[in-house]
């Protein structure tokens, strides 16, 4: 079974219905249909799964300036625009304030830092898991007042969602706004 993933875009608009017991026009945010898709699970190029090369190079617990607890300043200034690498458990800065002397950095320089992962193996290389978050469709599902729809599918959900804002429009139903969000849950 090919499990999918319900793209609801909490794209809103905005519809406009007759209250008739305000005798008056009131509008309600309710879900674009249009905008409903589908596709088959892990077919994204989104979701991919990151493995980092223990043997790649990276910084790994290093700092750029470092003053201890014996105290001291730094006056720093980087002629570099941008900094960065690849790092992991690192400072570019660490003043130790714990010791009764005052440990000081005064950075002078304006820069740009990147971090950056380290290397990405390939997948032949990489053994993981990944949940994939999907939806599954409800089936039959009771409304509002009582009647049964079918949702098993991207299409029957825009048609339900269509049936409960035109169950709005209409006078002589009580599907209210928090009624139509309730359906959703």
């Amino acid at each position: 079974m090919v499990k999918y993933l319900l793209i609801l875009v909490l794209k809103l608009k905005r519809s406009r219905f007759f209250d008739s017991i305000t005798n008056s026009y009131k509008d309600v945010f309710v879900f674009d249909s249009n905008t409903f898709s589908q596709r088959a699970a892990g077919s994204s190029a989104n979701e991919i799964i990151l493995g980092l090369n223990r043997t790649s190079d990276f910084f790994y617990q290093t700092r750029l300036v470092h003053v201890d607890s014996t105290g001291g300043m730094v006056e720093l200034d980087v002629a570099a625009k941008n900094i960065g690498s690849y790092f992991k458990d690192s400072q570019l800065a660490y003043a130790d304030g714990t010791g009764s002397a005052t440990s000081v950095i005064n950075w002078n320089s304006q820069n740009n830092f990147y971090m950056s992962r380290g290397a990405v193996v390939t997948p032949a290389d990489l053994t993981a898991s990944q949940d994939i978050k999907s939806m599954e469709y409800a089936g039959l599902v009771t409304a509002f007042d009582g009647s049964i729809h079918h949702v098993n599918n991207v299409d029957e959900l825009r048609d339900y969602n269509n049936w409960l804002i035109m169950q709005m429009q209409q006078t002589n139903t009580t599907l209210t706004a928090a009624q139509y969000a309730d359906e959703f849950q």
